[in-house]
């Protein structure tokens, strides 16, 4: 009866570890989903921000040398083209520079992510053979020994 009791007892702690492991992988994965999420909505958010500051430098400059009056039209129009061409070449290297930033830090998050559920599987593993230990020691420790 000991010997059910245990064995009984032993598969009930098991199959704790392993529901145990399974839920927090499913909340874990969850709470990932929800960092990737920032993080896009974040880039996003930067990357609108990016947009509006040079479309606003463009305008800027096109004011600016339009202003200017002492220049002729042709001279002006020569000017706004240069600084059309400069600015989108500079706005074009900006945009992809931070595109890389971005995947960069997605692929950062993805592998820290992917070493948390690891880590996790590597320490519900632990548990179960801690647990398997456990029930092997006591197991052996009810059986009566013979007295020679």
């Amino acid at each position: 009866m000991v010997s059910s009791h245990i064995t009984d007892e032993h598969e009930t702690r098991k199959n704790h570890i392993i529901q145990q492991c399974e839920l927090l992988g499913k909340m874990m994965t969850e709470a990932q989903s929800n960092q990737i999420k920032e993080l896009k909505t974040k880039q996003d958010r930067e990357s609108k921000e990016l947009r509006g500051q040079q479309t606003k430098q463009s305008i800027d400059a096109k004011q600016e040398i339009r202003k200017d009056k002492i220049i002729n039209k042709s001279e002006r129009d020569r000017k706004v083209r240069e600084v059309l061409e400069s600015n989108t070449k500079r706005f074009v290297d900006e945009r992809r520079r931070q595109a890389t930033t971005f995947e960069k830090q997605q692929q950062d998050l993805v592998k820290i992510h992917t070493k948390q559920l690891t880590d996790l599987t590597n320490e519900n593993q632990k548990e179960i053979v801690m647990a398997e230990q456990v029930f092997n020691e006591v197991k052996t420790s009810t059986r009566p020994e013979s007295v020679c």
